[in-house]
């Protein structure tokens, strides 16, 4: 948007769209690939600490292991009866104990490599979407359907976001509409500025 109020250049545009869709999606996927990564190194680590507790202060932990239960109600046969089908199943005894005591269970571990990979595609897809109405049409009407179709979309993200995480849809379309509408703000403005600073015949 900043672009092609400063340019005034479809193609000029597109080149820059391209050029920022291409490296802003590498960038997204690296982060995203960098932060799943470490959180799945951390969450290893927790894990592989719980089965040293367990190993060598077996007593203890299965003491406070009971102690969670009964803390939730269940009588001391209830908890033997349990205790006596995860002596035939450690890691079932092992997730238990993780989700007791450390709130995580191993569906918290993402593959790093799929994060990234579905965050190149999304960012790829969705940068495309917004620059496709300048391969079909005039700069002065390409600059107005592009903007509107962003923050429909970008409504539409908010908008399923607040689905999957259980709070309003509504709310949350709104908040990344919102959100968005300040960016493209500050995005008009220096595409404005560098527009009135640099020569038209450079651009």
């Amino acid at each position: 948007t900043g672009i092609a109020i400063g340019s005034e250049s479809k193609w000029i545009v597109l080149l820059a769209a391209f050029v920022v869709i291409f490296v802003e999606s590498l960038s997204m996927a690296a982060g995203s690939y960098l932060s799943a990564k470490s959180e799945t190194e951390a969450l290893h680590a927790e894990i592989e600490e719980e089965k040293r507790q367990i190993r060598e202060h077996h007593a203890e932990e299965m003491e406070e292991w009971r102690d969670f239960y009964r803390e939730r109600g269940l009588d001391e046969d209830d908890i033997a009866k349990i205790e006596d089908h995860y002596k035939h199943n450690e890691d079932l005894l092992l997730e238990d104990m993780m989700h007791k005591e450390l709130g995580i269970t191993t569906r918290f571990l993402r593959n790093p490599g799929e994060n990234a990979f579905f965050m190149l595609v999304s960012y790829f897809v969705g940068g495309l979407a917004t620059v496709a109405s300048y391969f079909v049409l005039p700069l002065s009407w390409a600059l107005p359907v592009s903007i509107v179709l962003t923050f429909v979309l970008l409504f539409v993200v908010g908008f399923a976001k607040g689905k999957f995480v259980n709070v309003s849809p509504w709310k949350s379309g709104l908040e990344m509409l919102l959100i968005s509408l300040a960016a493209a703000g500050v995005g008009f403005l220096v595409g404005k500025a560098f527009g009135a600073i640099i020569p038209q015949e450079l651009l």
